[in-house]
């Protein structure tokens, strides 16, 4: 394992570009959004560069290589219900192959659909197999793996995670780990660490949060993103215990990033917040 950092977080920081991000923190290892027009971030400037699917690989790399930035994965913001689902297969598909012929080993996708809450259980599993099959299907054959995220109320439904990465029955196909998303969408400390172990021989990528509930509340069963704003925190600061989790992924055989992506952020001014991050880099260092 080793430690990462997301794109945009060193944006919510204040550095001026990814590059001067990466340098403050000591760090070479970068979660890097690909977008749904074909574009990334430059390191050098917060600016997007586009370019043809075709193209992106070879794009990538000349942007990449020369600033020293290893790219640890990739992060799609994709929705399967969408307007135009067969685009969203399409985007995904051409990614995959761009993080192939990268190395890049792993792709945050997301769990979210619109209208999800208006749709059966059943709908919207389904509708996510067979579109995480089509992906696969005309994928490269190995080498990439996807985590879906629990993200939002759907993704932190672990019976969700069970169902589509169960009925897709792909090992290339597996979970973003977001350390702080189980515990923020209700679930008591103590079944986090539970749904921690079943999922952790799942788990392809990750993202490290975490979050500070009063004493009283952190067994109790609460509403989703109860006070988030207010009770989110650094990493070393907050309820889940990552030296745990640690010790469950390595069991696992997990050998991934611990991608910080730190959204306590927005609760420091400027200044501080460069400081808050280099206390997630060294908590996180210390624990490997």
């Amino acid at each position: 394992m080793y430690v990462a950092i997301r794109d945009g977080i060193l944006k919510s920081a204040g550095y001026e570009s990814i590059r001067s991000g990466l340098d403050d923190l000591k760090l070479a290892n970068l979660e890097l959004e690909f977008f749904r027009d074909y574009s990334v971030y430059r390191p050098d400037a917060w600016e997007k560069q586009t370019f043809a699917p075709e193209a992106a690989a070879g794009a990538i790399r000349d942007l990449f290589g020369p600033a020293g930035v290893r790219v640890s994965a990739f992060l799609l913001h994709n929705n399967f219900n969408s307007a135009d689902p067969d685009a969203e297969v399409r985007w995904v598909i051409d990614v995959i192959k761009t993080a192939q012929a990268l190395s890049v080993p792993a792709i945050r996708i997301d769990a979210v659909t619109k209208g999800e809450k208006e749709e059966s259980f059943e709908v919207r599993v389904n509708r996510f197999v067979e579109c995480m099959k089509a992906v696969l299907a005309a994928a490269p054959a190995a080498g990439v793996q996807l985590g879906i995220e629990n993200h939002g109320i759907q993704g932190n439904d672990p019976e969700f995670l069970r169902q589509v990465i169960g009925r897709v029955g792909d090992p290339r196909l597996g979970i973003t780990l977001d350390t702080g998303n189980f515990y923020w969408s209700g679930l008591p400390l103590s079944e986090v660490y539970r749904v921690f172990e079943e999922m952790a021989g799942q788990v392809k990528h990750t993202h490290v949060k975490n979050i500070r509930f009063p004493e009283e509340i952190r067994e109790r069963r609460r509403e989703p993103g109860l006070d988030y704003k207010i009770y989110v925190s650094p990493i070393g600061e907050g309820d889940i215990d990552h030296s745990r989790l640690v010790r469950i992924l390595a069991r696992a055989g997990y050998a991934g990033p611990l991608t910080i992506e730190d959204e306590s952020l927005g609760k420091f001014e400027l200044p501080a917040r460069r400081e808050v991050l280099k206390r997630d880099v060294a908590h996180l260092a210390g624990l490997l």
